[in-house]
């Protein structure tokens, strides 16, 4: 993931939802995000522009058991504290 405008952090999960590290791209602006790592990008800043490189092919993306569903009150609760 580069960053190519703006900033934004890159959170990382331990397998049961905790927060493991949470990083700011404003003075790294590249992150390597390994295979099979649970991880949400939250954009922190207007005007943002990101460039994700993944390796092929491509697959539908995959939720762990302790993520909400879109659009769930429990989402925006969850957005709300990872916005702080």
């Amino acid at each position: 993931m580069t960053l190519l405008q703006g900033n934004a952090d890159v959170i990382t999960f331990n397998p049961d939802g905790s927060i493991f590290c949470r990083q700011s791209m404003q003075y790294a602006p590249v992150a390597e995000i390994r295979e099979n790592v649970l991880h949400t990008i939250l954009v922190t800043a207007p005007r943002t522009l990101l460039l994700e490189v993944k390796p092929g092919p491509f697959r539908p993306t995959e939720f762990p058991p302790w993520s909400p569903q879109e659009n769930t009150q429990q989402a925006l609760d969850l957005l709300k504290q990872l916005s702080g």
